[in-house]
């Protein structure tokens, strides 16, 4: 849990955090206080640390004339559940295109009829210049897959090691 300390009393520092959160239009999910405040910003589709689905917990706790801010940031289940579907269908469309691009290409080398082949066949004839552009077709289609998944995944690091970037910009105008 990361800390802030500011040098306002709780009650000044939980009504200015509220209200800055409430500026920014987060959603309250829980408000006990004035000693926790935690909120909902973000949303599934959200592809940044500032714009993907997280939940943020503020923990006030009474110092001297100071108060101390622990918070901790989460991505929201439902974003991280969509992370993994879009892996999982990213990998299915990978390993398809790269089961069809292999039988093309033992297709064309053999000069024979695959499981593939169907798709440039006309009239029992396999149209061997149809199935060498289908082939090609689907060695594109398994590189950009396999550089989307690349970047997928280069996004979901980035936003793992950034979660706190909203907790630590709202905190922020306590300076």
């Amino acid at each position: 849990m990361n800390e802030r300390i500011v040098n306002l009393k709780i009650n000044e520092v939980f009504g200015k955090l509220k209200q800055l959160i409430i500026l920014k239009g987060y959603s309250i999910l829980n408000e006990e206080s004035p000693s926790i405040l935690t909120i909902k910003q973000g949303s599934i589709w959200g592809m940044t640390p500032r714009t993907a689905k997280k939940i943020v917990t503020f923990n006030l706790q009474p110092l001297k004339s100071e108060t101390s801010i622990k918070f901790s940031s989460k991505l929201a289940p439902k974003w991280k559940n969509l992370t993994i579907a879009g892996y999982v269908l990213s990998s299915f469309l990978i390993l398809l295109s790269l089961w069809i691009t292999i039988d093309l290409e033992l297709s064309l080398l053999n000069r024979a009829p695959s499981f593939w082949s169907w798709i440039a066949t006309y009239a029992n004839t396999i149209n061997f210049s149809a199935l060498q552009s289908f082939s090609f077709l689907s060695k594109l289609l398994f590189f950009f897959l396999i550089v989307i998944l690349l970047i997928e995944s280069i996004i979901v690091i980035y936003s793992y090691l950034k979660v706190n970037l909203i907790a630590e910009e709202t905190l922020n105008q306590f300076k």
